[in-house]
């Protein structure tokens, strides 16, 4: 599985296409999740009708969330029928973020003692 390394409250893109490979037309909205430790939802992002077929590219630039623990968080789609505000499919990506917490850390350069 490929993975980005990413620290708490940094940045990261998603980017892909989504595809109704369904028989209707979806009124449709995509949401990143972030399952780990803890899992995040996202905002959901309004795509709109997608008939059947019909194919659309995404690209969200989302942020770890800045309270989330280390760990390895798989990232996910969450596919909502916005007539009804209802999640009908997970998707996972096959993408980790791995997150790692700020270091503190300080290096002792010259000292003198007398």
């Amino acid at each position: 599985m490929p993975t980005v390394n990413k620290k708490a409250g940094e940045q990261f893109i998603l980017s892909g296409t989504v595809k109704n490979s369904g028989d209707v037309t979806i009124n449709l909205g995509i949401a990143v999740v972030l399952s780990g430790p803890k899992t995040y939802g996202m905002s959901v992002k309004d795509i709109g009708n997608l008939s059947p077929g019909q194919q659309y590219p995404l690209y969200y630039v989302e942020k770890v969330p800045s309270d989330a623990p280390a760990g390895t968080y798989d990232v996910l789609v969450s596919a909502i029928d916005r007539n009804i505000n209802q999640e009908f499919q997970r998707i996972d990506t096959l993408w980790d973020i791995i997150v790692s917490l700020p270091t503190k850390k300080i290096e002792l350069l010259s000292v003198s003692v007398s």
